[in-house]
């Protein structure tokens, strides 16, 4: 993401070191790891008591009981499941759950990717709007607030779902991110839309901000100005990018195949093992389910990273770094100003320094060359309009 390596465990709930996670604490770890949702699905303890029900009644040989049931007990009856049939049902759920936890985990990195790009992409657009309405502050302004909210909304969305209700923009408009007039505008797009416009804003914010410059400021180069909006264009690909993976999951027919198959696999497993003389015969059913259910439950956490799992993305918190790194970017200036940094380009540098003479010799630095160097300097010519016709 667009933060620095030391402020990735400030942003990432889900980050960690494993030098410090011995073996035995993280084995046996129950908060924030997938255990309490295998636990809270009731398909889990409900094949889990078939099993042992079956166990019991082999165990006890309550099946002599049963009319029907006599050769329940029969080895080659025809109650009886071969190993090999376990086996190959069960090579079977493997390899469709291999396939689609590869699906989901590369689904997860893409939207991952994706998300950083948008920040990121963020980033460059402020960069470019300051370049171009450094001289118009008050455009500057409000141009970098529609890019706060343009990531605002879109982070909103991918969190909560469906942004455009009226308690959102009231907030909005108390926090002075939007007026009361730009509420009224937006609440009548739906969320893809909202972006949409907000980008026209910005587009239109630095045409204006470009047609009003003060006097004695000439108007930017073309080749910034097509830069600026080739940023907030990039924004808009990278989200309609990010979207279009949100919205083609792994198919549904494929999905529900797979979770046919795990239940089938579950089902053949709690009767088959519970033909074992072995008290262990429980314990083995409990973990073998607890992996069919485990890979599943961990792919579909993996394919939809917005909401509020332990593998979901933080995103409320990496939008609050982009608008806090936003912020002191758009007010940063150097200290004093332009003209304390044109002195700091020829003072504060040591005695010991060397020139290059016009004989090729060097020679120690004098506070004359300091002196002369600086008079030397031509202010950059401002492009004037024969320049910028020149130029297109």
């Amino acid at each position: 993401m667009p933060h620095a390596a030391a402020d990735v465990q400030s942003f990432n709930n889900f980050s960690y070191d494993a030098t410090n996670h011995p073996l035995l604490s993280t084995t046996f770890a129950y908060a924030g790891t997938v255990v309490p949702e295998i636990v809270a699905q009731k398909s889990y303890w409900l094949l889990l008591g078939l099993h042992i029900a079956l166990w019991l009644i082999w165990q006890f040989r309550l099946y002599e009981d049963i009319g029907g049931l006599e050769r329940y007990g029969d080895a080659d009856g025809p109650w009886a499941v071969s190993e090999t049939a376990l086996v190959t049902v069960n090579s079977m759920c493997v390899i469709f759950q291999a396939f689609y936890t590869r699906a989901c985990t590369q689904r997860y990195s893409l939207l991952s990717n994706d998300l950083s790009a948008i920040f990121q992409a963020g980033h460059n657009a402020n960069l470019w709007i300051k370049l171009v309405l450094e001289t118009m502050p008050e455009y500057h302004q409000l141009v970098s607030r529609w890019s706060h909210l343009y990531m605002l909304v879109f982070v909103i969305s991918l969190k909560h779902g469906e942004v455009t209700n009226a308690a959102l923009f009231d907030e909005l408009v108390r926090t002075r991110k939007l007026t009361p007039e730009e509420r009224d505008c937006l609440t009548s797009y739906d969320n893809g839309q909202i972006q949409l416009v907000l980008g026209d804003w910005m587009r239109r914010g630095i045409e204006a901000g470009q047609a009003r410059l003060p006097r004695g400021h000439h108007a930017k180069p073309p080749a910034m100005m097509r830069q600026c909006f080739q940023c907030l264009t990039e924004m808009d690909n990278t989200r309609f990018h990010l979207l279009q993976k949100i919205y083609l999951p792994v198919p549904y027919h494929y999905f529900q195949f797979l979770n046919l198959l795990v239940m089938l696999t579950s089902v053949m497993w709690a009767y088959g093992m519970s033909r074992y003389n072995s008290f262990f015969a429980p314990v083995t059913y409990m973990i073998t389910s607890f992996f069919y259910f485990g890979v599943v439950t961990l792919g579909n956490m993996f394919a939809h990273p917005f909401g509020d799992d332990f593998v979901d993305f933080p995103v409320h918190f990496w939008l609050e770094g982009f608008l806090k790194n936003s912020q002191n970017f758009i007010h940063s200036n150097y200290p004093g100003g332009a003209e304390n940094m044109r002195k700091a380009a020829f003072v504060h540098r040591r005695e010991s320094e060397l020139v290059t003479t016009k004989s090729g010799r060097l020679a120690p630095r004098r506070s004359s060359d300091v002196t002369s160097a600086e008079s030397r300097m031509v202010p950059l010519r401002s492009h004037s309009d024969e320049d910028l016709d020149d130029d297109e």
